[in-house]
């Protein structure tokens, strides 16, 4: 519901870890948030399946030290240990095998790197049901669920929660969890169907918040609206 403010507050976070890095972002969709990156980066490449996104990317973002390639984040045509830094905002949900896209995530990392890696918090979207509401979205994971997927393959991971602390949106977000509760025993692929500007409609609006008032911490993280994992691949003995 809040595109451009969600995504703004991750990048900032981000930007702890890519300082004079080399980064690999996957799923960069238009490109902004690498170009925000590439500005203390030591090199970015940005990814996406999508040659329209891509081209808009390489024409507003590119740089010296700023590349867009189309690229499928489950079989990227990177060496192996290239990147001390990958991104991998609100991808892994779209995905039929999350676990082989981590394993090819681990491969791309320098040993030592870090995988900063997003994803919505099953709770706000398909609580209780198989099959995810959102007609785009393939697998969606709880807190639990989430964090043991990354130590699968990384053994010092962290999940912390994004959250929107101000009134307004803590209201919305008590009535999505009201919502899904009233509409639990229809099916997911009545749900699917309908067109998303109705759901938004039944949801009701909110304005966007502050990027002040958006917070990522580790503090109540299994109820937050997104996880943040920080996954640290294991240096070399």
């Amino acid at each position: 519901m809040y595109p451009l403010t969600d995504h703004l507050a991750r990048y900032n976070f981000a930007s702890k870890y890519t300082n004079n890095r080399n980064v690999l972002e996957v799923g960069c969709g238009t490109g902004y948030g690498t170009g925000l990156i590439a500005k203390n980066s030591t090199f970015v490449v940005g990814v996406d399946t999508s040659v329209p996104a891509i081209s808009y990317a390489k024409r507003e973002y590119s740089g010296e030290n700023c590349e867009f390639l189309v690229e499928d984040g489950a079989s990227l045509a990177f060496a192996t240990e290239v990147f001390d830094v990958l991104l991998s905002f609100e991808m892994i949900e779209h995905l039929s095998d999350p676990n082989h896209y981590l394993t090819e995530i681990h491969r791309v990392l320098k040993k030592g790197g870090v995988l900063i890696i997003s994803t919505p918090n099953k709770l706000f979207t398909s609580p209780g049901r198989r099959t995810p509401i959102w007609k785009y979205h393939l697998r969606e994971f709880y807190y639990e669920e989430f964090k043991q997927i990354l130590k699968q393959l990384f053994p010092d991971v962290i999940v912390l929660g994004q959250r929107i602390e101000n009134p307004r949106n803590l209201a919305w977000d008590q009535r999505v969890k009201m919502l899904h509760r009233v509409a639990r025993l229809l099916p997911s692929s009545l749900i699917r169907s309908l067109p998303l500007s109705m759901i938004y409609r039944i949801m009701g609006d909110v304005p966007e918040p502050k990027l002040e008032e958006i917070t990522i911490s580790e503090k109540n993280a299994s109820t937050a609206r997104t996880f943040i994992g920080i996954c640290f691949k294991a240096e070399p003995h």
